[in-house]
């Protein structure tokens, strides 16, 4: 039997100069709305950024990104989460309550 996936993405733009935004976000560790999700990889990526993370909850597999690139405006963040494994059921609501204003938070902190 499939292992069961649930995934989830939200966007933002800012109007933050994507300098600025990649100076705060280079050690996430911080950022307080981005402690809860444990440790963070940062990676570059043509002009922008990416951080990742990925750990195991209640006998199932949490990991997500978050991408962060050059918009006209300031910067474009991307948030693509993912949640794998059977005990996702009761606990993919936990995750998805967490991330779903990260990007918001996260702006508001910048």
């Amino acid at each position: 039997m499939a292992t069961p996936v649930f995934s989830f993405n939200s966007e933002i733009l800012t109007d933050a100069p994507l300098d600025v935004v990649l100076a705060r976000l280079a050690d996430p560790t911080t950022m307080a709305c981005l402690q809860p999700f444990g440790p963070w990889s940062t990676s570059g990526q043509g002009g922008g950024l990416q951080l990742a993370w990925q750990r195991r909850r209640l006998g199932s597999e949490e990991s997500g990104v978050i991408s962060i690139s050059p918009h006209e405006r300031g910067a474009h963040l991307l948030l693509e989460a993912r949640h794998r494994g059977w005990a996702s059921f009761a606990s993919f609501g936990i995750l998805r309550w967490k991330a779903d204003q990260l990007l918001e938070r996260l702006v508001e902190e910048l």
